[in-house]
């Protein structure tokens, strides 16, 4: 994946994050300063000159607005939806109902991620691009590192926030639980690795179209292919794994959904309630 389709898509999950992962009061600051992380994400990858930070600003600015305006809304009525689905327990339908839903947003903010995308690519100098490469082998090397851990760290290292998420979401967590997610991790370094692969082929393609100034059409047409048809860009073996990978992650969370307590499968609803209400209180505010 290149760093621009890494930022630019990050845009269609940065919110969701922000609700997922934090408590209450944290996730509405997050959501209200999303805007300000993508800056700072673009800038390091690209290096900003003053008149494409002004552009970005304002772009980036709209699109913000228009999310907690129309898609906020979006997002409470698929969460009504899902707490409906999942109060006692949820199957595999409703996992592949819940992933067609989350593909739907992704579409929408790509539709308006897209043409800024254009605009803006089509201003990158020589000297920008030069700094994206240095960007992409810096952030190569951390992930290349990472692949040389021992078994043990990695787990350690890997499977952290997932296990944090788990706790978050459901209360205080049984050692069978962390053994599932334990299990999980462990079975993903391969593809960790097909990932790091796939990313560097994508990043050489990128800077190979930047370099041949095509349009801001040309460029808004491609990032919203990228966006939501990524699979275009898949190898074979890459598409293998990755649907292996999914399926594991998917075996995870009915294992995990049938060894829920009472007690946890309360709290879990209850923090659903608890983002609602945040997606609604941010929806409507000014």
């Amino acid at each position: 994946m290149t760093l621009f389709f890494r930022v630019t898509k990050s845009l269609c999950f940065v919110w969701s994050f922000a609700f997922l992962t934090s408590c209450s009061g944290f996730r509405k600051i997050a959501y209200d300063w999303a805007d300000v992380y993508m800056m700072r994400n673009i800038n390091e990858t690209f290096d900003l000159t003053s008149a494409q930070e002004k552009l970005l600003d304002l772009r980036i600015a709209e699109i913000a607005k228009w999310h907690r305006k129309e898609e906020l809304k979006n997002y409470d009525l698929f969460l009504e939806e899902f707490e409906k689905k999942v109060g006692d327990g949820i199957n595999r339908e409703e996992i592949a109902w819940a992933q067609t839903e989350v593909n739907k947003f992704v579409k929408s903010v790509a539709f308006r991620v897209a043409p800024v995308a254009g605009e803006f690519l089509v201003t990158l100098s020589d000297d920008q691009l030069l700094h994206l490469e240095k960007s992409n082998a810096k952030r190569n090397k951390q992930r290349e590192k990472k692949l040389t851990f021992t078994d043990k760290k990695w787990l350690q290292e890997s499977g952290k926030d997932l296990q944090g998420h788990l706790k978050f979401w459901v209360g205080n967590v049984t050692f069978n639980q962390m053994k599932l997610v334990d299990g999980y991790v462990s079975s993903t370094r391969k593809f960790s690795e097909l990932k790091l692969e796939h990313s560097k082929k994508t990043q050489a393609e990128f800077i190979s179209i930047l370099k041949l100034k095509i349009s801001p059409k040309e460029w808004e047409e491609k990032i919203y292919s990228w966006m939501t048809e990524p699979e275009k860009r898949w190898s074979e073996e890459y598409k293998k794994e990755k649907a292996q990978n999914e399926q594991k992650a998917i075996d995870l969370i009915l294992a995990l959904d049938q060894s829920l307590s009472t007690a946890q499968r309360q709290d879990f609803l209850q923090e659903i309630k608890k983002l609602k209400s945040d997606i609604d209180t941010l929806a409507h505010k000014n």
